[in-house]
């Protein structure tokens, strides 16, 4: 009886895998696929995230997004995607806003359940 291994993917692999419409994370090298959330949850996380970008419009500063991947752990590598995340001013790279995965983890991740 043979059993297949689980493909272990770095953050870059999962980068560039082509988008099938499934949320997705990179969890210890293996991609998990995530059911989409429901409408309640989507007007929760927004309004969340609109409260936090208020607060940081009126001088709290940093970085406010929605499902952002962030490199958690690496050999094997985690990217997850939390519903809301900040990331402080002073911790947003001199390169600014990255166009993949944040290398970092954010200061507050919020999950919706």
């Amino acid at each position: 009886m043979s059993s297949v291994l689980p493909q272990i993917l770095t953050a870059g692999d999962f980068w560039r895998l082509p988008q099938n419409g499934t949320r997705r994370e990179l969890i210890r090298g293996e991609v998990k696929e995530i059911m989409p959330p429901g409408g309640q949850h989507g007007a929760i996380a927004v309004t969340l995230a609109m409260l936090l970008r208020l607060w940081t419009q009126r001088g709290g500063g940093g970085y406010v997004g929605v499902e952002a991947g962030y490199l958690l752990a690496h050999d094997p590598d985690t990217v997850r995607g939390p519903d809301v995340s900040y990331v402080r001013a002073d911790r947003i790279p001199p390169s600014g806003i990255p166009e993949g995965f944040w290398n970092l983890a954010p200061d507050l991740a919020v999950e919706v359940v």
